[in-house]
Parts: structure tokens; sequence; C-alpha cells
């Protein structure tokens, strides 16, 4: 299996083709169940090749082409030409046993030239200890054998993140400090000490956004994705082990990415993030 890499990624295809299937439907003066009547398919079919969720094979691609009035033969090509790449394997292909939401952020992360992410209650994947996933996955009572595919993901993807090629794509993480003083027994041990180690190091960018700096309503998690060519994002709403949402309209993913770039102007540095970080691993338990 050939590893997904940068702008190669065929999440990363899938989503730039589909993005131009809605275009090219909504310009036709089309919807999805006008589309599946005249192409004797299921609705969920066009549902889901427009969502970026399933590959777009070459007939399918051919028939809804014709169907938009698409006759130009370098647009056409254009068109084959990302089908073909989104059709490609993916690294997260080994997971398929767990949600499909959760390897699809996955392999949207992967091959992303720019994540930002504000985290809501829990730590992100890229950021945890194994102690503290299991202890996350026994508090919020995912099965075991669940919870062990759920953790050889986050080793998959925590390796992904630090392989050659993929060291200098940029991960922003904002966190709270409530979230933080969470961070005790029965979830683990050593997992503040890592977070210190990261935010130190300033490979990834980890900030902490102090008690009282925002409003906590303002604080539901999400995050931005740039694609490997920084042309288009992708919005994801929620965070793991919750219902995602995925959404590409350019109007809320520039707005998110604004909201992200005002709380991170209330956060703490990366250094002062790290030594508060310190602190409270080194606070006796009250």
């Amino acid at each position: 299996m050939s590893a997904c890499t940068g702008a190669g990624c065929p999440v990363w295809g899938r989503r730039e083709i589909a993005h131009d299937l809605v275009e090219l439907r909504q310009a036709a003066g089309l919807n999805q169940k006008q589309v599946s009547a005249a192409l004797e398919v299921s609705l969920s079919k066009i549902i889901r090749m427009e969502g970026g969720w399933q590959r777009v094979k070459a007939a399918d691609l051919t028939a809804l082409l014709a169907l938009y009035g698409v006759q130009d033969p370098a647009a056409v090509e254009a068109m084959r030409a990302k089908a073909r790449a989104g059709r490609g394997r993916c690294l997260l292909d080994a997971h398929t046993a767990l949600k499909s939401a959760d390897t699809d952020f996955a392999a949207y992360e992967h091959a992303a030239a720019h994540t930002m992410t504000l985290a809501g209650g829990i730590i992100p994947v890229l950021l945890r200890t194994t102690d503290y996933a299991r202890a996350l996955a026994t508090a919020i009572r995912i099965p075991p054998r669940v919870a062990e595919q759920t953790i050889t993901l986050q080793h998959a993807r925590q390796h992904w993140a630090t392989a050659e090629g993929f060291t200098g794509l940029r991960r922003e993480f904002l966190i709270e400090e409530a979230t933080l003083l969470r961070l005790r027994p029965p979830y683990g041990p050593g997992q503040l000490q890592h977070l210190a180690q990261v935010a130190r190091q300033g490979r990834w960018q980890v900030r902490v956004l102090p008690l009282g700096a925002v409003n906590p309503g303002l604080l539901t998690p999400f995050s931005v994705l740039r694609s490997p060519d920084r042309a288009r994002a992708l919005l994801v709403l929620g965070e793991e082990h919750a219902s995602w949402k995925f959404e590409q309209d350019r109007g809320e993913c520039e707005y998110h990415q604004q909201r992200y770039a005002d709380l991170r102007e209330h956060a703490l540095t990366g250094e002062d993030s790290a030594r508060l970080i310190e602190r409270l691993d080194q606070e006796p338990l009250a």
C-alpha cells in the first residue's frame, strides 16, 4: 500500500473533487435528489461523493459531468485527474474497524499543511500519553477492544506527525487551563509533564488559555485544517469521542480561523504555558 503524503493524500483529493462537484451541480441548477433520479443512483451515494467520503469512480464522474454540461476537454481531464488522486489508498485504510469519522479526521490531519485545534475538555490525540488515553477510554466507557484500536490509531497518528517529510507541517493547539486542572488521577501519570515538554520543544505550538481569560461559552471545540497546498480549509466541529461535523463552507472556515486567531491573543506564550503546566504538575493534590 502506498502511503499518502502531502498533496498526494487521497482524502484531500476526494475533498477537492467533492467541492467541485457541489459547485457544478449548483451551477446546473440541480439539487441532490434530482441528480440521484437522473443518474438512477441512490441519494446517499450522491451525498457521500459530494461530502468527500466516497471515491468517485470514472463511470460516475463521466455521468455527472455529462449531466452538468461540462464538455471542455481540459476541464473534463482536470476533473478526471482529481478523481484519480482521490481513489488512492491511505495510511488510515488499516484502521477501518474504527468509526469512519475518527479515521477521516486523522487522514485529513495527517497531510494538512496547517492545523489549528481549540481543545475542549480532553487533550487532543497528538498530545496524549498512552496512560491518559486508556484512563479516558475507561472514564467515558469505551469498550476495551475499541479502546485498544483507538490507542493503536493514536500511536500511528503520533508517529506520522513526527515522520520524515511531515515534521515541517504546522500544528497549533489551544488548551484551557480548566482542562489541565483535571489532569490528575485517575487520568494517568505523566500527561502534564509530556505537555510541558512539547510546549518547550517548540516543534508544535501548545498554548494555554488561563482561567478567566475568555468566556467559557466561547470555547466550543473545533479544528481548522488547511489543505496540503493551503488552497482550501476544512472545519471540524466537536472533538474525538463525540459527534464530529465536517464543514467545507469557505465562510465558516474563515470565521473559525479568525476565532482561533482571536483566542490565541488571550493565550499564554509557549514558554509561559510550559511554566504553568510544570507548576500544575508539581502542585500537591488538594
